[in-house]
């Protein structure tokens, strides 16, 4: 089984080569565990994706009024 780094950044490469592609059976690669564990490093070191979005601020402010 390949790291899922090198997959990822092969699916990545091959993207930016062919950008009319339509890529299929990527579902596959969500049962890998390890795929979880980096895509929540690199959310967790994003100190904007815990905020809330301008449509549930907007909704929390006309129920409020």
């Amino acid at each position: 089984m390949k790291p899922t780094m090198e997959i990822l950044e092969k699916i990545s490469e091959n993207s930016r080569n062919h950008p009319e592609e339509i890529f299929t059976r990527l579902y596959r690669y969500l049962l890998r565990p390890d795929l979880y564990y980096i895509a929540y490093k690199n959310l967790y070191a994003n100190k904007g994706a815990g905020t809330k979005g301008w449509i549930i601020s907007l909704i929390l402010w006309s129920t409020a009024a």
